[in-house]
């Protein structure tokens, strides 16, 4: 019977890591989880607040890839290159920062030379002058359909307001730029994002 017992005993000890691992594991999970539904909740929270003065907001907010691969890839704006955005390096300058406004449903520049600008997918009726048409720039704020986002706490998606199941989609065969794709898990790894300023 003693025997029975430190055979236990060792198969237990033997283990543990493994359920520590499992525990460790399901504890990140939850905490990207809560996090994004926090950042979710905060930004539905402001409804009522008119969005025309970023002072109106107390929280400043990073958009980051939520594949832990690339998890240090934040969305990012460049003056020099036409507005376009793309995922850089996380370097929290003002060029990565962003909120939400909720009155326009726009994601907006945290800037304070470009606070009046927005997140803007390309309207694909205007005619095609560069092979980087198609991909999301920040443009003047005009309240258009497509500056409209939906930032989905559940699946991670910023869904486009243009209402053809569009999801912002990282192409990292395009130079980093973003574009839109059709919202599918098959490109879960290029449509989730983490929004919110606790995921660093």
């Amino acid at each position: 019977r003693i025997s029975m017992k430190l055979n236990s005993i060792v198969a237990f000890a033997t283990l543990l890591p493994c359920l520590a691992f499992a525990a460790s594991l399901r504890g990140e999970q939850q905490h990207d989880k809560t996090n994004a539904e926090t950042a979710s909740r905060s930004l539905k929270g402001r409804e009522n607040n008119n969005g025309s003065d970023r002072d109106d907001f107390d929280e400043d907010y990073f958009v980051k890839i939520y594949d832990p691969q690339y998890r240090n890839r934040c969305l990012t704006f460049d003056p020099s290159d036409d507005y376009y955005v793309k995922f850089s390096d996380c370097h929290k300058s003002e060029y990565q920062n962003w909120y939400y406004d909720h009155s326009y449903k726009a994601v907006r520049s945290f800037h304070d030379d470009y606070k009046d600008y927005c997140l803007t997918l390309d309207d694909p009726d205007k005619p095609r002058k560069s092979n980087r048409d198609g991909y999301l720039r920040l443009t003047k704020c005009d309240r258009s359909k497509y500056q409209k986002w939906d930032y989905d706490s559940d699946d991670y998606r910023f869904h486009s307001g243009r209402g053809q199941d569009e999801c912002m989609d990282y192409c990292r065969s395009c130079g980093d730029y973003v574009h839109t794709r059709k919202c599918d898990k098959e490109y879960d790894q290029d449509q989730q994002y983490l929004f919110g300023n606790k995921f660093f």
